[in-house]
């Protein structure tokens, strides 16, 4: 499943890489052949990668998710709110702050202890 998720983030950064290598699309169609040949030793290389290091990749997947889950529900959030209230001249309330922190905070810690589980 971990391979299947792996190739369809493959075109972003499989491009980057090619093109590096110096298989970009510069060139025609007398590079044509090349490209896809390189494209598909990349594919190749990096299914076998993930099939390999599966176990490994799991536990980083599962980081990632935990800390970009807190990322998007709870820390995005909180710094809108402040920044919107900054850009709009309202300062923040005294209570507003501190409720704002102690979310900050408490999600904070919860994604650490998630991570330090996890590990």
């Amino acid at each position: 499943l971990f391979a299947v998720k792996l190739q369809f983030a493959a075109p972003l950064c499989s491009a980057a890489v090619l093109q590096a290598l110096g298989f970009g699309a510069e060139g025609g169609a007398e590079v044509a052949g090349r490209i896809i040949a390189a494209r598909a030793v990349f594919t190749v290389a990096s299914v076998a990668f993930a099939i390999f290091a599966r176990d490994a990749l799991g536990r980083v997947a599962e980081l990632t998710g935990a800390v970009l889950t807190m990322t998007l529900s709870l820390f995005f959030p909180v710094g809108a709110y402040a920044g919107a209230r900054r850009l709009a001249g309202e300062p923040l309330a005294w209570w507003e702050a501190l409720g704002l922190g102690g979310m900050f905070c408490v999600g904070l810690g919860l994604t650490a202890s998630d991570i330090l589980r996890r590990l």
